[in-house]
């Protein structure tokens, strides 16, 4: 819907309210934005400025230290009121919508403004992307385009930011109607009735994964563009640049690592899962797995292998065991500098897939939470990771009528075990 007068202000912060992003702390994807508007811009002040009922509120404020303004005193309140083009003044000290503004006489002076609206997919202006100066100047056409696809790209982070909180939700209120029905067990009707629930809240859970995933690999897709515009216009940028760029690219790929974990979630919890084992060689879907693995991922490593026992044919689902296997070694990668090693072992009655390495480990106390949905040990917190792959791991396993276990020592390193029965599982 088209932004307008019509659209009235108090719809405007009800949807500003929406996003539940005002006074949260700083976040480097909204820093890297702001950075490389001000190197694009050649600006000394770039901010990411959201407006309330009474202020204008600062997401990411690059060369300025305040996180807020009165909103009486905002350009970018101005700048909201046409949100289809950027607001741009030469020279705030002539223009007489400003003449007395304490920003423009005092701290920060403002002199030169240029501020593109942060518009989402209702129309409706949140803030802005805006770039100042303490003299006069003005943006090339170049600039304008580039400050332009920065905006968009703010505008899909604040949608991210939301259904990903969405998301938790969900998923909180669906273990929270699980553990209702353990504890209510005992009464018949009143279990028939909540498994109805259970089920109504599941399809609507699925069929959210599904929008999500749609709706949000689109705008992830216009991010990966807008960052290829930036190089293309940019021959041979700073240094500065190019990392802002890698920060963006990082972050693209982590939402759409989250997006495709967060989809199969919702084909498990719908039951859609296709299952198909068929007679294999563990050793060579072994080899031919870590062959997908590139030089980069390995970063000069070698993942070692190793074979215990009669080589058999043991019925797999190549695809599903794969994503588990992938995860395991790509987390020994991840958490240790050493050399993994995958050992194989065939038994009578079994096969097991051991992925060891010589990592950070895992405290006692996260162990028993390892392959639950979203949770993240608490050493590896800092490191990059949606908390679901474990969990997915642990499903597809599941289905093979396996189990996986871990055994780990804190900053000694850790050895996670597939195991899987010679027998087929029923696919259900």
């Amino acid at each position: 819907m088209p932004y307008s007068a019509q659209i009235g202000e108090v719809d405007r912060i009800r949807a500003l309210a929406s996003y539940n992003i005002l006074d949260t702390l700083p976040e480097e994807e909204y820093d890297a934005i702001t950075q490389l508007a001000a190197l694009i811009c050649q600006m000394p002040i770039s901010l990411i400025s959201l407006i309330d009922e009474h202020r204008q509120w600062f997401k990411s404020a690059h060369g300025l230290t305040v996180r807020q303004t009165p909103r009486e005193y905002a350009l970018c309140a101005h700048a909201i009121q046409t949100p289809d083009e950027i607001m741009e003044v030469h020279d705030a000290r002539t223009d007489e919508r400003f003449i007395g503004n304490p920003l423009i006489t005092g701290d920060p002076n403002v002199v030169f403004y240029a501020g593109t609206p942060l518009v989402d997919a209702n129309g409706y202006a949140l803030g802005t992307l805006c770039v100042i100066d303490h003299k006069p100047s003005q943006l090339t056409a170049q600039q304008k385009q580039l400050l332009k696809a920065l905006g968009r790209q703010v505008v899909v982070q604040l949608e991210l930011h939301r259904s990903q909180a969405l998301l938790q939700g969900a998923n909180e209120q669906l273990l929270m109607l699980n553990q209702e029905l353990q504890v209510r067990g005992q009464f018949e009707q009143r279990l028939q009735h909540r498994l109805v629930q259970e089920k109504e809240l599941s399809e609507q859970k699925t069929r959210f994964v599904a929008m999500v995933s749609h709706e949000f690999r689109t705008p992830l897709t216009s991010i990966q563009l807008s960052v290829d515009l930036v190089r293309l216009h940019l021959t041979d940028p700073p240094q500065p640049i190019t990392k802002h760029l890698a920060v963006i690219e990082e972050q693209v790929g982590k939402f759409t690592d989250l997006l495709s974990d967060v989809l199969i979630l919702g084909q498990i919890d719908a039951g859609k899962l296709l299952f198909n084992p068929l007679p294999c060689d563990a050793g060579v879907f072994v080899e031919e797995l870590i062959g997908t693995f590139t030089a980069a991922q390995l970063g000069g490593r070698t993942i070692l292998t190793s074979v215990e026992g009669m080589i058999q044919l043991v019925p797999l689902d190549k695809k599903l065991l794969s994503y588990a296997l992938i995860n395991l070694v790509s987390n020994a990668l991840k958490y240790s500098a050493g050399d993994p090693v995958v050992h194989l072992s065939y038994e009578p009655d079994g096969i097991t897939f051991a992925v060891t390495d010589t990592g950070i480990g895992i405290p006692a106390a996260d162990i028993p939470h390892l392959f639950t949905s979203f949770f993240r040990a608490t050493n590896a917190l800092t490191i990059a990771g949606t908390g679901l792959g474990l969990f997915i791991a642990r499903q597809f396993v599941e289905l093979h009528g396996g189990h996986i276990d871990v055994t780990s020592q804190h900053n000694q390193g850790s050895t996670f075990r597939i195991v899987l029965p010679t027998v087929p599982a029923q696919a259900d």
